[in-house]
C-alpha cells in the first residue's frame, strides 16, 4: 500500500520528529475519528514532547457504518498502518495508544499479528468479552482510566491487571466517565482531555518510554 493509498483510505496522518526514535500509532474510539479532540490533544502534546505520531481511521468511519463484528476489519486497519509505519520509518521504536475500541484492538495486536511494539496505552480500559487482551505481550502499558468509567475504576482495572507479564501503570482521572467528561453533568461542556492526556504523559514518562 502506498502512503496516497493509505492518506485515501484510512485519512492516515503524520507528524515526523526527526530527534526521536519513538513513534505513536493513535487509534480512535468508536464514536469519533481521529479529528476529535481527544486524539488531536494525545497527537498534539506527544509531538510537542518530541515524538513522533500517526492517526488514521478505521475504514468502518468512512463507509458509515458501525465498528465491525468482533472488531476483525478494525484489527486489519490498525495491522495496514503498522506495517506501512515499520516500513517508512525503521528507524523508530512503535507504540500504540488507543481510546477505548481503539485500546481493545491495539491490545490484540501483538498476539494477533506476532508484533511487539515498544509499549501501549490505553485511554479508557474495556474489560469483558471482546474486551482488552494483551495475550503474551509483557512490554510497558499505561491506562489512563475515568473514576466513574462503566467498565471499572483504578481498582477494578488493577485487578484485571493483576496477572500481566509486564510492567503496568494506571492514572485515574477523578470524576470522569468513560469518554473523559464529567460522569453527573448534564451536558458535555465539562470534560477532563487535558488531564487525561496529561496523565497519559505522566505514565509514559514512569515506564520510561517518554523523557
Amino acid at each position: 500500500m502506498t502512503k496516497n493509498d493509505i492518506i485515501n483510505t484510512l485519512s492516515y496522518t503524520e507528524k515526523i520528529s526527526p530527534n526521536s526514535d519513538n513513534i505513536f500509532i493513535i487509534s480512535h474510539g468508536s464514536n469519533k475519528g481521529n479529528d476529535s479532540s481527544l486524539i488531536r490533544g494525545v497527537a498534539d502534546k506527544l509531538y510537542k514532547e518530541g515524538a513522533s505520531v500517526v492517526t488514521f481511521n478505521f475504514s468502518y468511519l468512512d463507509k458509515g457504518a458501525e465498528n465491525s463484528r468482533g472488531l476483525v476489519n478494525e484489527l486489519n486497519d490498525l495491522w495496514q498502518v503498522y506495517n506501512f509505519v515499520s516500513e517508512e520509518h525503521p528507524d523508530k521504536k512503535i507504540n500504540l495508544v488507543g481510546k477505548s475500541l481503539g485500546g481493545i484492538v491495539a491490545s490484540w495486536l501483538p498476539s494477533q499479528k506476532k508484533v511487539n511494539p515498544e509499549s501501549i496505552s490505553l485511554m479508557g480500559c474495556v474489560i469483558g468479552d471482546g474486551g482488552v487482551d494483551f495475550g503474551g505481550y509483557a512490554g510497558p502499558v499505561v491506562i489512563v482510566q475515568g473514576e466513574k468509567d462503566r467498565y471499572g475504576n483504578k481498582k477494578t482495572v488493577a485487578d484485571f491487571m493483576k496477572n500481566y507479564l509486564g510492567r503496568f501503570i494506571i492514572k485515574e482521572v477523578p470524576n470522569s466517565d468513560h469518554s473523559y467528561r464529567n460522569a453527573i453533568a448534564t451536558n458535555d461542556t465539562e470534560n477532563y482531555e487535558v488531564e487525561a492526556i496529561d496523565y497519559l504523559m505522566e505514565g509514559l514518562k514512569e515506564v520510561g518510554v517518554m523523557k
